[in-house]
């Protein structure tokens, strides 16, 4: 598949994308914790004739070039849309997004609902409520926790067993906290990523507002075999939004394949 590159400023901080297709609506695509740009591309193949793809590296991601320790504002995001809708001459932007990538495309929705006209979401974060990571990432004690315990893991081992244990820690957020504590490099580029993404929460009264108007296509793909982010996220989600397209594939958390991505366009 063929696609050409480039950056788009956010502030003083620059994102990287990749950009394919050739029409008149425009698709912003954007990926997941770990991931690059590249890893949504194969759907973008499906849709060329009709939508302007952009794949986004995320901050800290793929050869995006953001500073540590900048986050990304929802005052960003709304620049970032803004400068999208000007560039490709659109009034509206289609958003599929990919895990993290998902959360994200909730809180553009949220900060600019007149300019999303449909919405895709793939195992989705941010579809409930996660105090531990706003414990973690906005309050003074949980970022000293979270620094410290990303600093030296070790002293922290035996207390997040036994919070396992009882059942205070998700198991979710149990696998998650072992697969990336493992490797000094992955400790601090999750220092660098959490903290940069946290103020992005959705505010869940004013999507089921948006959602309630009818006004924006919001679909909601979620893997029956998830231990990421498990299908029951998206059942609640459903329930508080009430107006929106839940599907529950055969899937784990790597849930577009060749199986799925028909399923997945045909709401595009």
């Amino acid at each position: 598949m063929a696609y050409s590159s480039g950056f788009i400023s956010v502030g003083k901080e620059q994102l990287h994308y990749l950009k394919s297709g050739r029409g008149s609506s425009l698709l912003v695509m954007l990926h997941g914790y770990g991931n690059s740009a590249e890893i949504l591309m194969p759907i973008a193949t499906h849709v060329e004739e009709k939508y302007t793809i952009l794949s986004l590296d995320l901050p800290h991601h793929g050869k995006s070039l953001w500073t540590d320790g900048v986050y990304l504002e929802p005052a960003m995001l709304d620049e970032l849309v803004e400068q999208l809708c000007r560039e490709y001459n659109v009034s509206q932007i289609s958003l599929l997004g990919y895990s993290m990538g998902g959360r994200v495309c909730l809180k553009i929705l949220e900060q600019s609902p007149g300019k999303v006209d449909n919405v895709i979401l793939l195992a989705s974060d941010g579809l409930t409520s996660n105090p531990f990571y706003y414990f973690l990432t906005r309050m003074k004690a949980g970022k000293y926790l979270f620094s410290s315990f990303l600093s030296k893991p070790e002293r922290y081992l035996p207390l997040i067993k036994m919070a396992r244990k009882w059942k205070i820690v998700q198991q979710s957020h149990y696998k998650l906290a072992m697969r990336y504590i493992q490797e000094k490099e992955d400790r601090a580029f999750l220092l660098k990523v959490w903290p940069c993404m946290s103020l992005l929460l959705p505010d869940y009264n004013k999507l089921k507002a948006i959602c309630k108007s009818n006004k924006t296509k919001v679909h909601v793909f979620m893997g029956a075999y998830d231990n990421v982010i498990p299908v029951s996220h998206g059942h609640a989600f459903e329930d508080k939004m009430k107006n929106i397209s839940l599907h529950v594939v055969e899937k784990g958390h790597l849930l577009f394949d060749e199986d799925t991505i028909p399923q997945i366009v045909a709401c595009l």
